[in-house]
């Protein structure tokens, strides 16, 4: 993660609908329940990014917040009753929320972007499991992709460029119930919600965060970094705030995106204005044109849907 605060954007999370709900109910179309179980003391693996020591990771998958675990040593009735009613084992479970109990199984939820990977180890190692596993959805017969247009504006008083591929978050800059942001007349194919369930189909989610301007600028900033994102889950107090997950991308093999995608490169103007602003672009040439105003090329940063 770099040094520089990522920034920019028209719209805080109070003006926006709640993508997330929209997009699980799209996932939940044409999909199946899958149980993805593992044996104790082992972790599931989502993606074949390492985890590291310094920095949590980010959930792969955001709308997959649920984990499906066997009790040991209670009824799944008794493990329910003991996390609402017993603040201590509440707390040693890592704080998880219960959802529903089952003749032989529980069903727990935890917030959005904590590593699933993480609390499954540390609820393994308690003991109070046989087997547990993430409750995420996976392929019967499922739709196609839901695909749309990320559209790029640009604000001339700021000088600041920023992203969306809402329609409502469009028509508001557009119709100028969101001042000042005209198009670029730049914008790329995006899969908005995958046909099939995320991570196993090799998409990933983008991580959109907005940055309330306390002690500092408001923002926006999108990665699909999971490092990235859990460095600026870590800084809630300096106002950095998950938004949910715009669009999906599959990440670059090297320099490389794979088959029918396309790079999508990204540039920071290196603070220019006292108010940092990153760039997106398919294009090579625009990013060329901002090093030229002194932006520094952050390379390619993903790979989204080829047209």
């Amino acid at each position: 993660m770099r040094a520089s605060a990522p920034r920019d954007g028209a719209c805080s999370r109070r003006d926006r609908p709640a993508h997330a709900r929209a997009a699980l109910a799209a996932l939940a179309r044409g999909a199946l329940l899958a149980l993805a179980l593992v044996t104790t003391g082992a972790v599931l693996a989502f993606v074949t990014r390492p985890a590291s020591a310094q920095v949590p990771l980010c959930n792969p998958n955001p709308f997959a917040n649920q984990l499906l675990l066997t009790p040991a040593r209670m009824t799944p009735e008794a493990f329910v009753r003991a996390l609402v009613d017993d603040p201590a084992f509440r707390e040693r479970m890592g704080g998880v929320v219960p959802v529903r109990a089952s003749f032989s199984f529980v069903v727990v939820a935890f917030p959005e972007l904590d590593d699933p990977r993480t609390l499954l180890a540390r609820l393994m190692a308690t003991g109070e499991f046989v087997n547990g596993g993430v409750n995420d959805l996976v392929c019967g017969l499922p739709p196609p992709d839901v695909v749309g247009r990320a559209v790029e504006y640009y604000n001339a008083a700021r000088d600041h460029y920023f992203l969306t591929a809402d329609v409502h978050e469009q028509g508001a800059l557009d119709t100028g119930v969101i001042a000042g942001w005209t198009r670029t007349g730049e914008q790329f194919t995006v899969v908005l919600h995958p046909g099939c369930a995320a991570t196993w189909a090799g998409w990933h989610p983008v991580y959109r965060f907005y940055r309330e301007p306390i002690g500092g600028p408001d923002t926006h900033f999108f990665g699909a970094d999971e490092a990235e994102c859990g460095w600026l889950r870590e800084r809630r107090s300096a106002g950095w705030v998950f938004e949910g997950a715009p669009f999906w991308v599959r990440y670059p093999a090297g320099a490389a995106c794979p088959e029918q995608a396309v790079p999508l490169f990204r540039a920071y103007n290196n603070g220019q204005g006292g108010a940092a602003n990153h760039r997106y672009s398919t294009k090579q040439a625009v990013i060329d044109a901002m090093v030229g105003r002194g932006w520094i090329d952050e390379g390619l940063a993903m790979c989204v849907r080829a047209p």
